[in-house]
């Protein structure tokens, strides 16, 4: 339906360029990416300098595979309006294309930004282990947990305790994981 309101509203002799960022939207939901994509261009044609626009555009790019524009994409975003959630995404495209250390210096800079930001610290423990520093990723667990202690992270802290041959800590914090999902609060 939403398709059929785009395709309607972009007959009409005056059109806005939201009309196009909808149908992008329409049709990358009905994955139909190549559509969607010359749709969002045809947004950005009107209106290149709303982030929003190069984040969705990002989005399709990845779905298509296309990571090195979708990171282009991504990064105008960023230009345009910084936030992390840009960071994330570009952080996200290069761990797809296996660019560790790029991934690393971008969660980072979100961490500078932001040094509370738990689930930063938790994605770069990840990037971490995938980089072989499991020291660097215990340390980042650590931070995670005393920022957001979650049942998640402290089976994704016991999990590395166990690769690293820590047994009893591996178990204190399955049992502190197992506590907290059994709890009622």
């Amino acid at each position: 339906d939403a398709l059929d309101y785009c395709n309607k509203a972009s007959a009409c002799l005056v059109i806005y360029p939201m009309v196009y960022q909808c149908k992008a939207s329409a049709l990358a939901n009905l994955n139909r990416l190549p559509e969607a994509l010359a749709a969002i261009n045809k947004s950005i044609e009107y209106v290149h300098n709303r982030a929003e626009l190069h984040r969705i555009k990002g989005s399709i790019l990845e779905n298509m595979h296309r990571y090195r524009e979708a990171l282009e994409s991504f990064r105008q975003a960023d230009r345009i309006e910084p936030n992390e959630w840009n960071n994330y995404q570009i952080v996200h495209v290069l761990e797809i294309q296996n660019k560790l250390q790029e991934a690393l210096a971008e969660i980072s800079k979100v961490i500078a930004n932001n040094p509370k930001d738990g689930e930063a610290y938790r994605t770069r423990a990840q990037l971490k282990i995938k980089s072989k520093d499991l020291i660097g990723a215990l340390r980042d667990y650590d931070t995670t947990i005393e920022l957001e202690p979650t049942a998640k992270t402290l089976k994704d802290r016991a999990n590395l305790h166990l690769q690293m041959g820590h047994k009893e800590l591996y178990m204190r914090d399955s049992a502190a994981a197992k506590k907290l999902i059994d709890s009622p609060f």
